[in-house]
């Protein structure tokens, strides 16, 4: 049987902010060297009317600040890329389901694997405080097949990302959207309008079915960009 850790925040001084390292104290680069070593993060969230907790919102902030330092030079990964991701939740309220597609989109745009029925929820009475062993909620039909559900996609996910890992360059991707995003804005400089050219010396305008799509976009493209047309034969396209 493999290896597994079980990490709780609280049992560390974890510096509220957005970068890798908070300074001195700060213990969150010793538990990010635990997460980093794992093929599988189960996050265990508990939701108080609807919210995640203080900590649990500390955790991702400083995850998103730590990911953005450490990402690989040659194609911008994330130190999470390839890790497969679970989120329990337990709260005191159904309304807090919306804490767990937040944190899996959070865990997803760090470069973590969300495989299906990756997640399983048990939300207790708004008129109990008792807490989910003592309510028994481990019998709990929907929880347990949640939890099985979940167990058997990110394992599975897991042994198929360990022999066939993504490995997107994220870096290039981003350059080549950017070059396309160029292009587009001067195609966009360059587009027909239906409007006409109006000319200096005659102040008459000239309707583009006048004149040839090419002559009409060079016209409106030095139009846009200061030059002046002097149009001699309007019959001439």
């Amino acid at each position: 049987m493999r290896s597994h850790t079980e990490i709780r925040p609280v049992d560390f001084i974890i510096m509220p902010g957005r970068n890798g390292d908070e300074g001195l104290g700060d213990e969150f680069p010793k538990v990010f060297d635990q997460i980093q070593s794992a093929d599988i993060l189960i996050f265990g969230i508990p939701a108080i009317q609807g919210q995640r907790s203080s900590q649990c919102q500390m955790v991702m902030e400083r995850l998103q600040g730590i990911c953005r330092e450490q990402q690989d030079l040659a194609t911008g990964q994330s130190p999470l890329y390839n890790k497969v991701v679970g989120v329990i939740l337990v709260g005191d309220s159904w309304g807090s389901g919306g804490c767990l597609a937040q944190t899996c989109f959070e865990l997803g745009q760090l470069g973590c694997v969300n495989p299906p029925y990756n997640t399983a929820m048990w939300c207790q009475p708004m008129d109990t405080e008792e807490g989910f062993m003592e309510a028994e909620g481990k019998k709990s039909i929907t929880v347990n097949r949640d939890v099985r559900l979940l167990v058997e996609h990110i394992t599975a996910m897991a042994h198929r990302l360990r022999s066939n890992p993504l490995q997107s360059n994220l870096k290039a991707i981003n350059q080549d959207v950017q070059t396309m995003a160029k292009a587009a804005e001067a195609a966009t400089d360059t587009v027909l309008l239906p409007q006409p050219i109006y000319t200096e010396d005659t102040g008459k305008g000239i309707h583009y079915k006048q004149v040839s799509k090419r002559i009409w976009t060079i016209m409106e493209a030095g139009r846009k960009r200061g030059f002046h047309f002097s149009v001699l034969h309007l019959d001439d396209k």
